[in-house]
């Protein structure tokens, strides 16, 4: 199942391949080779209900190596406390806080305590051409 995850989380980044350090210039990354690149950026989210069993789940990625920021969506996390991180190598982080959120974006960035998680290298949306491939 987290392999599913994973891929189902690079496939909804945006960002273009190319972007992402592509051998030659031009030449875009596959989606086997973009997903082998930004694995270890992945994380795994999951937050318990009132009965301890499993309330949510859903992906995020880093995006801070430094202060341990992993951004996913607000409904990734809801209300319910505690939240859970794993990472694709299966290491299981402690959340301290959630750093923030925005509800009408569905958005949150949530605070873990580990430093020196890779950051997933992100593109700039405004360097994008209406229509282009992302």
């Amino acid at each position: 199942m987290l392999r599913s995850i994973l891929l189902a989380s690079v496939l909804v980044l945006t960002w273009r391949a190319s972007d992402i350090a592509a051998e030659e210039p031009g030449n875009p990354l596959s989606v086997k080779e973009l997903a082998a690149k930004v694995k270890s950026s992945i994380v795994v989210i999951s937050q318990s209900g009132r009965d301890s069993s499993q309330a949510g789940l859903g992906t995020g990625f880093v995006i801070d190596k430094a202060a341990g920021l992993i951004a996913t969506n607000l409904h990734v996390i809801g209300e319910a406390r505690p939240i859970s991180v794993q990472t694709a190598e299966g290491k299981s982080l402690t959340v301290k806080a959630v750093h923030a959120s925005d509800r009408a974006l569905d958005l949150a960035i949530i605070q873990v305590e580990a430093t020196n998680l890779p950051a997933l290298e992100l593109g700039d949306a405004a360097m994008l051409a209406q229509g282009e491939p992302v």
